[in-house]
């Protein structure tokens, strides 16, 4: 006999690219709206791509910027976002936290494998190190790139592969996508859009899909985006988790929280 499944709800936070000079009021504006419904979270969830490592990006080393940017400013940025959502788990129920690596986690990951001069910079080898080293009382649960995570019956990972070349899974239908190749109830991110999708399997239960969009300062620099900048999703969301794998989404827009 299985034991009964207990409810419960969980802030999962999109990508939050954390850079120098990023406002994180949105952080603030977030403690006071669930301050207001007078929450408490089981878990949360930060779904990849918590720092931005601008630093470390080849795609736009011509710019004149780019060496201007800052490796240990970068590092920073992201550990105060990272204090804000400890604060947050703390103040609603002391959440356990998952973090789950993004490809810009990833990015530092490779620079230090890659670049001698970092080796011995002083700087930590991989993120989950510069959690340890930098965060050691946050007590965060570290989960690799690209490795499954499986909470509540529900399957967490920055982005999906499609293909045997590993490309990260998309579309038109994204979430329906998911349901389609991964046969299984699943939340990412990435691709800074905002898709759902629920398929009601043959005894009845349903299969969710989330692509949770990012939670980003709408003011930050992000003219990679180009026009494609104002097709994102800019929010939270609270997953209310029923039965394994089963979850409503309630879905919190930037605008919403101001």
């Amino acid at each position: 006999m299985t034991s009964k499944f207990k409810p419960q709800t969980v802030l999962l936070i999109p990508d939050t690219h954390a850079m120098p000079g990023d406002s994180l009021e949105r952080f603030g504006k977030l403690m006071a709206y669930l301050d207001k419904r007078n929450a408490t979270l089981d878990k949360v969830v930060h779904i990849g791509d918590l720092w931005d490592f601008a630093s470390l990006c080849t795609h736009d080393m011509d710019s004149p910027d780019w060496y201007k940017r800052s490796l240990n400013d970068d590092i920073q940025a992201g550990l105060e976002a990272l204090d804000w959502i400890v604060s947050i788990a703390h103040a609603y129920g002391k959440a356990e936290i998952h973090f789950i690596e993004g490809n810009h986690e990833d990015r530092y990951n490779k620079w230090m494998k890659s670049d001698n001069r970092l080796l011995t910079s002083g700087f930590p080898q991989t993120v989950q190190q510069l959690l340890k080293n930098y965060r050691p009382q946050a007590n965060v649960k570290f989960h690799p790139f690209l490795k499954p995570v499986t909470l509540m019956g529900a399957v967490f990972q920055h982005y999906f592969v499609s293909g045997v070349m590993g490309r990260p899974q998309g579309g038109e239908h994204h979430a329906n996508n998911l349901l389609k190749s991964q046969h299984a109830s699943c939340i990412c991110g990435h691709s800074h859009l905002l898709s759902t999708a629920t398929r009601t399997k043959a005894d009845g239960s349903k299969l969710h899909a989330l692509v949770a969009g990012c939670f980003v300062d709408p003011k930050g620099d992000f003219s990679y985006a180009k026009a494609a900048k104002k097709l994102w999703w800019n929010g939270v969301h609270l997953l209310h988790f029923y039965a394994p794998g089963e979850f409503d989404v309630e879905s919190i827009s930037l605008e919403r929280l101001n």
